[in-house]
């Protein structure tokens, strides 16, 4: 724990945040012993409903918190995500893992500059957020799709019958079990993100992936690095290699490159077509 950044950042988010801006009765004046500026250490416990001393014992290094009281105060003090990583980072020695605010990681920091970014980019290419919704991507990665880009990348994957039957080669066992895991670990990560909860309800409900999501069998937490089969709308079956990084300002956003390479006599083949039945 780093008890010295701990105090000093609290003592800075403390001071910014009016007694009165959360229902207490700003301290008077003349009251005797230091003049506090922001919320007392006294009014945290008061907050909180703690027992007197607790927050001091908190920002004094004294008391090594769990997750709950952290998010507890991350609310209060109106942290943002960097604030919350910072003070968890000298608490645990960690990143939290997941956001402190529900919806953090949906509305992804420098968008327009990530459209452009990935626009200007030769290799099929794309940025979504932490729920799978599609924030970039260039025509090359909007030529993969016959019936339109769609708006959340991992549901196409997980439960299109164009992904399924047609694109994504060996749906069932070369793409299903690896991005289900990631879908279950999503919403185990962000429990409070409503479009993951519904995205889990859906596979898990589906006819084809249900069954597979509900073994649970693959051991994945990403795809970078993968190589996949595909059959490209336009180029022919292939792999894609994909390699993958998150945005620093957007945790748990995705900067997705995949890499073509055509398989030989590829430009012969049929499309792979499906052995499930309808």
């Amino acid at each position: 724990m780093d008890e010295e950044g701990l105090r000093r950042t609290l003592r800075e988010l403390r001071a910014r945040v009016a007694p009165e801006d959360v229902g207490l009765t700003p301290q008077p004046q003349g009251r005797p012993g230091p003049r506090v500026s922001g919320l007392a250490q006294s009014d945290m416990d008061i907050l909180m409903n703690r027992a007197v001393g607790t927050y001091h014992r908190f920002e004094s290094g004294k008391m090594l918190p769990r997750d709950d009281y952290l998010r507890q105060v991350g609310r209060i003090l109106r942290m943002t995500e960097d604030e919350f990583t910072q003070v968890y980072l000298f608490c645990l020695g960690q990143r939290p893992p997941h956001p402190l605010d529900p919806s953090g990681g949906v509305t992804m920091a420098a968008a327009d500059a990530w459209r452009r970014a990935v626009q200007g980019q030769r290799e099929i290419a794309y940025v979504n957020n932490v729920q799978w919704d599609l924030v970039a991507y260039n025509q090359p990665f909007a030529d993969i799709f016959e019936n339109g880009v769609p708006e959340n990348t991992m549901r196409w994957m997980a439960l299109a019958d164009e992904a399924r039957d047609h694109i994504l080669t060996d749906w069932e066992t070369r793409w299903a079990p690896g991005l289900l895991n990631q879908i279950r670990l999503a919403h185990i990560q962000n429990p409070e993100n409503r479009s993951l909860a519904q995205l889990h309800r859906d596979v898990t409900r589906d006819k084809y992936a249900g069954p597979i999501y509900e073994r649970g069998t693959e051991v994945y937490i990403h795809p970078d690095g993968d190589v996949r089969p595909i059959h490209h709308p336009k180029k022919g079956p292939g792999l894609i290699t994909m390699v993958v990084s998150e945005p620093a300002s957007s945790r748990g956003a995705r900067h997705v490159v995949l890499l073509f390479d055509p398989l030989p006599g590829a430009e012969d083949a049929a499309p792979p077509g499906t052995h499930r039945e309808r």
